[in-house]
């Protein structure tokens, strides 16, 4: 249990990840999101007009399944490289795919639009490739810079490096120097 800064005290959830994909001849959606566990919503994954790029539907519209597999277990075990955690939804196609309010995920700056939700444009909402570590009164933040947005992760103990299944992506990242004070220009989610 944990308090919210409010009167309110909440729960902890277990963390996963969570894929989804919208078969939309139009868009064709898919958004890998990682469920933080306090709740938050985190986008880290956006991909869109995957029916262009990827051919998901034949010709008379029918889904092709075996494509739509392949590409989600590609992008599965990415994330399962990243993140040793559990990952729900796609591709064991347990989840239907619903779009997430602009409310419900934090995006890191990713635009939305009201008739397809998302900007046409593929890119990655939080790319772990490019982090960088700073530690500071025994609290280490991940750090990006990526396309003029600073964001991160702050981490308060060990543990949670198991708890996120990140050990191995935090003791390979390359080390960061900053002021603590530029810490305040981060949007910064806690793990």
């Amino acid at each position: 249990f944990y308090t919210n800064g409010v009167t309110e005290i909440r729960k902890f959830q277990e963390p996963r990840l969570e894929m989804r994909l919208n078969d939309n001849i139009a868009n064709g959606i898919c958004v890998v999101l990682l469920h933080t566990r306090y709740g938050n919503v985190v986008l880290l994954d956006l991909k869109v007009r995957l029916n262009e790029r990827y051919k998901f539907l034949f010709d008379n519209g029918e889904p092709d399944l075996e494509k739509r597999l392949s590409f989600l277990n590609g992008l599965k075990e990415k994330y399962a490289s990243i993140y040793d955690m559990k990952i729900i939804g796609e591709p064991d196609f347990k989840l239907p795919f619903s779009q997430p309010r602009v409310v419900d995920f934090i995006s890191f700056g990713i635009q939305f639009d009201e008739i397809s939700g998302f900007v046409p444009s593929n890119g990655i909402a939080f790319d772990e490739t490019k982090l960088k570590k700073f530690v500071y009164n025994g609290m280490t933040y991940l750090l990006s810079t990526e396309n003029g947005k600073k964001v991160g992760y702050s981490i308060y103990d060990d543990y949670i490096l198991d708890t996120y299944g990140i050990r191995a992506l935090v003791a390979s990242l390359p080390t960061v120097t900053i002021r603590p004070i530029e810490l305040h220009d981060y949007l910064l989610i806690a793990l």
